[in-house]
C-alpha cells in the first residue's frame, strides 16, 4: 500500500535510476553493434546521433539522482534521505535495515536514525571521487 511520502520518494529514485538503466543500454547496444551499422551503411547519422544523445542523458540522469536537495524536493537519494531525517519512519527496527547496515558497515549496530546516517555518509566518503566524477 503506497500511503506515505517517502514511498513517492523512493518510487521516483527509482524511475530516475531506471531511466539511467535504459539510457545505458542504448548507448552500450549501438557501442556493440557499430561494425554492422558501418558495413550495412544505412542509418549511421541516426545511430550516431542517438549515440551522443544518450552521452547526454546518461550524465543529465546521474546529476537527477546524485543532486543536493536545497530549495525544492527532489527524488534523488540526498532527497530521500533528508525526507527520512525529516520524518523518522519507523523501517529502522526492520530486517531490511539490518542487511543493510552489516553489509555497507558492520561496525554500526542498533537501529537508530543516526547509525543509518552515519553509514550512509561513510559511504559516500568511501566513494567521494567516484561520485565526484
Amino acid at each position: 500500500m503506497l500511503n506515505d511520502k517517502i514511498d513517492e520518494k523512493n518510487i521516483g529514485l527509482v524511475k530516475n535510476l531506471y531511466c539511467l538503466r535504459q539510457e545505458l543500454d542504448i548507448y552500450c547496444l549501438i557501442t556493440l553493434n557499430v561494425d554492422s551499422i558501418k558495413k550495412r551503411g544505412v542509418g549511421k547519422s541516426f545511430f550516431a546521433f542517438l549515440q551522443k544523445s544518450c552521452i547526454n542523458l546518461i550524465a543529465l540522469s546521474i546529476c537527477r539522482i546524485y543532486e543536493y536537495e536545497k530549495n525544492y524536493e527532489l527524488n534523488s537519494i540526498d532527497g530521500v534521505m533528508k525526507h527520512i531525517t525529516r520524518e523518522q519512519p519507523s523501517f529502522l527496527n526492520s530486517s531490511s535495515y539490518d542487511d543493510f547496515m552489516h553489509k555497507y558497515d558492520s561496525s554500526n549496530k542498533g537501529g537508530s536514525l543516526s547509525t543509518f546516517l552515519s553509514t550512509v555518509t561513510g559511504f559516500k566518503k568511501k566513494y567521494h571521487n567516484e561520485l565526484e566524477r
